[in-house]
């Protein structure tokens, strides 16, 4: 057997189905929402309910804000950026107002920000409707890390 295959078939995980995401990225989702096809509502719903179902195995989730997200799925898409009322995730090491930020560490307890980090100053000009904090490995000092702790 190959060492370098990756996980069995019956191990691997994935949120892929059929839903309003489809299987677009953000910018085809940004378009769809555009053109009128799909609503920012409707993705950032099917959103939820995959991180949801996969989440229980990966413990890819720090923190949810689902019911912010819901609420103001109609608002990011009139604020007119180019992924306006596209459904993601911000990184746990990213300060959002008001939101507890933990540096995906367990040894670090997780603090409010009081203010928008320089990153997601930007969303809110393009537009991205955040579902929640990702967790990333504890020791993760640059955008490409590996985690080395369990299932991420």
């Amino acid at each position: 057997m190959n060492q370098y295959a990756g996980p069995a078939p019956e191990a691997r995980h994935h949120a892929f189905r059929d839903d309003a995401l489809g299987d677009h990225d953000a910018t085809a989702l940004a378009d769809l929402l555009r053109r009128g096809e799909r609503s920012a509502a409707e993705l950032t719903d099917a959103a939820m309910e995959r991180i949801q179902a996969v989440n229980p195995a990966l413990n890819g989730l720090a923190l949810d804000t689902f019911q912010t997200a819901r609420q103001g799925a109609g608002q990011c898409q009139q604020g007119g950026g180019e992924f306006a009322g596209v459904p993601s995730l911000i990184k746990d090491n990213i300060d959002v107002a008001g939101l507890p930020t933990g540096h995906g560490a367990s040894a670090v307890r997780p603090r409010n920000a009081a203010k928008i980090s320089m990153w997601p100053a930007c969303p809110p000009a393009t537009g991205p409707a955040p579902c929640g904090h990702a967790t990333r490995p504890s020791t993760a000092t640059s955008r490409a890390s590996i985690w080395t702790r369990g299932s991420c």
